[in-house]
């Protein structure tokens, strides 16, 4: 996946290794048996190396070492990290199995130590040739990063930078500066706070740089990773910064997510959940005020809980009713949680966003897609910082303008136009205050290809925009076939990761909203190779076997067969 917003990736290479009496000097220097390839996984460059080692001398039984080392493309920044790694050694027969080791806890990675993590010990070096298959060694080095620091919006690829922000330390008496490259539509649309600095005419906005003081980089850092494509999930540790720093710089969305989360306390049931009573003193103290009979609804809180309670003590007086009605009555709570969330008018223009105009088809009245005379096109006015970020497809119209742009009906090319600034924004014609907006040479009018146009519609593409959006509409049984089918088409590798989240959090209502192989078609339709993983985990013999008689189990690709072929050969 582009632009290094994946938490996880796998290092996988072939080696061939090469035993003399020469090798034993190698132990005696400063080089590597071997360097695998790099691949960026979270933001960073991971590669592993390759020692011999002879560890004891009084044993001198050679082995293989292998670490991972963490770097960053940027030299000029201050980065950490905190990453767990699994190391494999491929068999190629039932008989060894596999040799994996994997550590327990996340290892720290940062820009001031080189060092890597991994084994001096990992194999037998003479143990090496029952793994070796013409003459080669498969080795798989799977990298999750669960935390980091310094590593999103701090390179112009990770999305298209065109603005940077400085924060300001004092640090032993002297002041350093911390650099963050964003985009600068991007970060408008998600903040009023930094929407209004941008479009300010004073030296931030002749320069793009906006500098801050009182904030610490890291947390900021957190902050960027919430709102980037990426979209780092909200926790117990963090939520308490996010929700400062999202107050600060008037970022309702994530205000409305932290509100969310509080409601729960956690993301995921075998987490550890947050005390009610703070969940209450944060909803209190950012008025989420929405929020707060949901929380008490959730931890059963009842008048017991509130005598002598110092946390309660400290809550205003507005949250202590709103507790006592929801303890009082229940049954009578109304819930109201959406009018916190911004609404994208699709007919208001900002005048200061870029944006790109995306022509999608109108469906026919006969709610199909025809070559009718009376076919129509409808304009999206997206934001252009958002749209790149999330789509590989728009990125490379964007680059490469000359490219096909055609529509379908009349066979024409469309020339590149001059078009106005906006956000995002639909309709059949722009309106007065479309208009009246700048003009910008740089951005194009990007109609969909003429290949992929009948398999969009308008609405469909409504419905995508409003997922990618701050507002981050909720993926539902009713628009993950659509979700998925545009993302794919589009490359929107983050959106088919939210697809394949969630239907992995399906696999618990087996039977009611989809059977095993509708999520398995799923699964092998769009390469989802974690939700398969999760299948095969709960699939058993009498599964398999019935799935096998359907007609939709022949359209699965040979892969996908392989993999449930080999799980009833390990249940038989």
């Amino acid at each position: 996946m582009k632009r290094g917003l994946k938490n996880s990736g796998v290092i996988r290479t072939e080696w061939e290794p090469q035993v003399s009496e020469e090798i034993t000097k190698l132990d005696e220097c400063d080089e590597r048996l071997y360097y695998s390839p790099s691949v960026k996984i979270g933001g960073f460059i991971w590669r592993f190396t390759i020692d011999y080692v002879i560890t004891a001398a009084e044993s001198p039984t050679p082995y293989l070492a292998i670490f991972v080392h963490c770097s960053h493309e940027d030299n000029n920044i201050d980065w950490t990290c905190w990453a767990t790694s699994e190391f494999k050694i491929i068999s190629h027969s039932p008989q060894p199995a596999d040799v994996s080791r994997r550590s327990d806890e996340p290892d720290f990675y940062t820009s001031e130590e080189s060092k890597g993590w991994g084994y001096n010990e990992f194999i037998v070096w003479k143990d090496l040739e029952k793994y070796t298959k013409n003459g080669v060694i498969t080795i798989e080095v799977r990298i999750v990063v669960s935390e980091t620091y310094g590593s999103f919006f701090s390179s112009a690829d990770l999305i298209e930078s065109n603005a940077n922000i400085r924060i300001k330390q004092a640090r032993d008496n002297e002041i350093e500066y911390k650099l963050f490259y964003v985009n600068k539509e991007y970060l408008m649309e998600y903040s009023n706070y930094f929407k209004a600095v941008f479009n300010r005419d004073f030296e931030e906005k002749k320069n793009m740089c906006v500098e801050l003081e009182d904030v610490d980089p890291q947390d900021f850092d957190q902050l960027l990773q919430v709102i980037s494509p990426q979209r780092k999930p909200l926790t117990k540790e963090n939520i308490e910064k996010i929700l400062k720093l999202a107050d600060r710089f008037e970022i309702i969305d994530v205000l409305y997510l932290a509100g969310r989360f509080l409601i729960k306390g956690r993301n995921k049931r075998n987490e550890d959940q947050m005390d009610p009573f703070d969940r209450l003193i944060l909803a209190d103290k950012y008025q989420l005020h929405w929020s707060i009979k949901d929380i008490v609804a959730d931890a059963r809180l009842d008048a017991d809980d509130l005598l002598g309670n110092e946390k309660y003590e400290v809550l205003t007086h507005k949250t202590k009713v709103e507790i006592l009605e929801e303890i009082a009555m229940p049954h009578k709570r109304t819930r109201n949680i959406e009018v916190i969330r911004p609404f994208y008018s699709f007919y208001i223009l900002d005048s200061e966003i870029n944006y790109i105009k995306v022509n999608a088809r109108i469906n026919c009245k006969c709610n199909e897609i025809c070559q009718c005379e009376h076919m129509r096109l409808k304009s999206f006015y997206v934001n252009k910082g958002i749209l790149l970020s999330y789509s590989e497809y728009f990125e490379d119209k964007i680059k490469f303008p000359l490219m096909t742009n055609q529509v379908q009906s009349d066979k024409t090319k469309v020339p590149p136009r001059r078009t106005r600034k906006s956000h995002l924004s639909i309709s059949d014609e722009p309106g007065p205050s479309a208009k009246k907006s700048k003009m910008d040479a740089s951005d194009k009018d990007i109609l969909i290809e003429e290949t992929i146009a009948p398999f969009i519609t308008a609405d469909e593409f409504e419905e995508l925009l409003r997922v990618i959006y701050p507002s981050r509409k909720r993926i539902t049984d009713e628009n993950i076939k659509i979700l998925l089918k545009l993302a794919n088409i589009l490359r929107m590798p983050d959106v088919i990761d939210y697809c394949e989240d969630f239907l992995i959090s399906q696999l618990s209502k087996i039977g009611v909203a989809y059977s095993l192989l509708e999520l398995i078609i799923f699964a092998d339709e769009y390469e989802l190779k974690e939700l398969m993983k999760e299948i095969l985990k709960i699939l058993n013999t009498f599964e398999i076997r019935a799935m096998r008689r359907e007609l939709k189990y022949a359209n699965l690709k040979h892969e996908t067969k392989s993999l449930l072929f080999d799980r009833l050969v390990e249940l038989l």
